[in-house]
């Protein structure tokens, strides 16, 4: 709203919180929620291809550091390590396990493992598309930017305000729909991810929405105060999506260990490889943590 309709932070948070509850009112059951989340990811994906298009992307180039990574220093570990962060959302496993077992509730044998098969394979094309959305987000940066000698971007609204003479008013807009888009989706798994939450410990609530409600302006305090005190929106943005990688092994090594449980999981507990492969993945992302810190 601040970039689009030009109107003051303050203002445009207060709209946010509408907007995400509209969203809600518009769509109580699950699954159409899950159709608007993939929906809003579609649009910042789709955002992002064209920029690629319109600051003229070396597929190439991409291709080759897409398998070579260039880190240097601690600015560039910091942007990895929110970039883990934004992708792999903690509240995102979460909720992504609660999904897991209410679709597959009430249903046993083939019905259940289908039902599970499916949602892993919607979870790895979130998650996937995910991840290609910040690369993208990361490559038209440094194709529209770096390139051009721009290395003074350091918020979203110069970045906004830069694309326009450089790209024309087109590729401002879709950066700013691309922004609008990813901060709904977002906000969305957040709430649902919280509602989720307090209904494990104090079961599900008779009028949800004041629960949504709650929640959605709890997320939007430690905003509205680094509004109010003048801090930088992309600083927000970097530290606050490396706060979420730091948190993830919290939740991921749990995960793991729950997931290999013979016990608990009976006959659907992961296997072997895929353990292996989980826990290292999880200890990759310690690493990288610790790396933020030690270079």
């Amino acid at each position: 709203f601040h970039l689009i309709l030009g109107i003051p932070l303050s203002i445009s948070a207060g709209l946010s919180v509408v907007d995400v509850l509209l969203l809600f009112l518009l769509t109580e059951d699950l699954g159409r929620m899950e159709i608007v989340i993939a929906g809003l990811v579609g649009i910042v994906g789709l955002s992002y291809l064209i920029e690629l298009v319109i600051v003229h992307a070396n597929p190439e180039e991409i291709l080759m550091h897409s398998f070579i990574p260039y880190l240097s220093g601690s600015e560039m570990i910091l942007t990895a390590t929110s970039i883990i962060g934004a992708t792999i959302m903690p509240h995102a496993i979460i909720l992504h396990s609660y999904l897991s077992a209410e679709k597959s509730a009430g249903k046993e044998g083939i019905n259940k493992k289908g039902e599970i098969k499916n949602h892993l394979k919607e979870t790895l094309v979130n998650l996937g598309g995910a991840s290609l959305v910040n690369a993208a987000i990361q490559i038209m940066s440094y194709y529209a930017f770096y390139l051009k000698g721009l290395t003074n971007i350091t918020s979203l609204e110069s970045a906004y305000y830069t694309l326009a003479p450089l790209f024309g008013a087109l590729a401002s807009w879709i950066f700013a729909i691309s922004l609008f888009s990813s901060g709904l989706s977002s906000s969305m798994v957040s709430v649902i991810a919280g509602v989720k939450i307090l209904e494990s410990y104090f079961g599900t609530p008779t009028k949800q929405w004041k629960v949504r409600l709650m929640l959605r302006l709890i997320n939007m305090v430690p905003f509205l105060i680094a509004v109010y005190l003048g801090v930088d929106m992309m600083s927000i943005l970097v530290y606050t999506q490396a706060i979420l990688s730091f948190s993830l092994p919290l939740v991921l090594f749990p995960l793991i260990n729950i997931s290999k449980d013979g016990n608990l999981m009976g006959g659907y507990k992961i296997s072997k490889p895929l353990y292996v492969i989980s826990l290292v993945s999880t200890v990759f992302i310690v690493l990288i943590n610790i790396a933020m810190f030690v270079f």
